[in-house]
This record gives structure tokens, sequence and C-alpha cells, in this order.
């Protein structure tokens, strides 16, 4: 049976067919987006609630046009009575204050707003068997440049291609390994046991401060401030820079990236 979809669009009223948009899709936000909005809830001192629509997908088919405005202030006996029409109508799960979403496990202070993936990190060296291994102070040795090399071939790329897999999302919080996961997934195809002895070292870094994370003060001023740099033709086998950037929000780290 066909199943029709609506979509609610906050002034969507605005937006002219085949002028402000083409086609209709589902909304994925970015970790980005995620950050930034963290970090302007810090400075402004906004409430953060979660919650989860039951079968999100599957309510209610649109017959006439929607008109909705973004209500003034953040009011928490207005939120409460949003939450109570909501749940009347599609049932949801109020999950509270913002606590745990998509892996990050958010804490507020009376200082600003935490973001960690503790448990997340924690999984992943418990399923490496690194859980009681020794740490070290940094991801990837200085002097390292990871390339094309000629040692034998490591016995289970599957597990190194799923490892660094989990790392790359493990870098949306820690950007202090996001240089040397760069490096690593360079060799997806075929790595070798130098390539994973380096995945070994970011795993044991790792290991140092599993609960390391970002942190958003709630003194910042909202301006935007952007960092860039890249090294001299540094890859051995492309003869390719690597770039990097940060941008912050007053004090609070909201994007980074490590490109060759």
């Amino acid at each position: 049976m066909e199943r029709y979809k609506a979509r609610l669009v906050a002034k969507g009223y605005n937006q002219t067919e085949d002028i402000d948009f083409f086609d209709t899709f589902v909304h994925v936000v970015k970790l980005t987006t995620v950050r930034l909005l963290l970090a302007i809830a810090s400075c402004q001192n906004w409430m953060l609630h979660q919650l989860d629509v039951n079968n999100a997908f599957l309510h209610g088919d649109l017959d006439e046009e929607v008109y909705m405005n973004i209500p003034p202030g953040n009011n928490k006996i207005e939120l409460n009575r949003v939450k109570q029409y909501l749940n009347d109508k599609i049932k949801i799960k109020d999950l509270g204050s913002l606590k745990y979403f998509l892996g990050l496990e958010i804490a507020r202070a009376k200082n600003g707003i935490t973001i960690c993936q503790r448990k997340y990190a924690l999984n992943i060296l418990n399923d490496t068997g690194f859980l009681d291994s020794k740490h070290v102070p940094t991801p990837i040795v200085k002097t390292t440049k990871l390339h094309k090399d000629d040692s034998s071939s490591y016995i289970n790329p599957s597990l190194y291609r799923r490892l660094v897999g989990r790392l790359l999302y493990l870098t949306n919080i820690r950007p202090n390994i996001g240089f040397a996961v760069q490096q690593l997934s360079q060799f997806m195809a075929q790595p070798t046991n130098l390539h994973y002895k380096a995945l070994y070292r970011v795993l044991r870094y790792i290991k140092r401060s599993p609960g390391q994370g970002l942190y958003y003060p709630n003194s910042s001023v909202i301006k935007l401030k952007a960092f860039s740099d890249s090294d001299w033709v540094a890859c051995i086998d492309s003869r390719k820079s690597i770039t990097s950037c940060c941008v912050f929000l007053g004090d609070s780290l909201v994007s980074w990236k490590a490109k060759k």
C-alpha cells in the first residue's frame, strides 16, 4: 500500500516551487550544525530538550496548506504545551533535557556545555582489547609519514577498515585525532602491518583520555573565527599537500577538517 509522507517546514509558505525548491527530500542534519547549535545555546542560555517521534515517517496526509511561525522567546510553559499537543496528535517520547544524542554525551553546567563520546570510545577500546593497554601522549609520531610501503599486508583488511570507520565517527568530537585518522583512511584498500601499527597508536592515545571532548563556554561572543594551514607536498606517494582548517564561534570550536 502506498504511504503518503508529509513534512512540516517552518515558514515554508515563503518558498515557491521551481524557484526556492525543486524536489522534496528528507533532511539529514550535519554534526557541524549540531555543534553550532549547542555553542549558540550555551552562549544564549537556551533550554535544550529532546523528543523522539514514534513512526515519524508514517503520520498523516495533508490535504490543506499549513502555515507556521516559530514562536518568539524560549518559554518553558509554552514548550510543555507544544510537547503535550504533539503527543496528543502523533505520540512522542519526551526524553527530557538533552543528554545523549547520536552517540554524543552532552552535559550542562553553570559555565557552559561539555560534549564527549566516552561510551563510544570505551566500546571501541573494549572491542579491540585495548581497554587495559598502556596509553601514549600523541596519536601519531611527529616524524611518521605513512605511505604505500613494501611491508607485508595486514592479515585482516576488513578489520582495519571497520576500525578506521569507527574512528572517523569519533573525530566528530575529537579534532585532536583528525589528522592521524585522515592519514590512516588513505590505505583502506591494502593496509600493511605498518599502517595497522599506526592504528594501534591512535587506540592507545584514546585510552589516555576516553572522555575527552569539546567545551562550549557560555561566555563566548557570537563571532566566527577561522584558521587554516597546510604543509608542502608532504605526501610521499602523490606529492600533494595536506591542508587543514578550523572554525570557532567565539571560543567554541564548531568545525574542522584535514584533507589531502
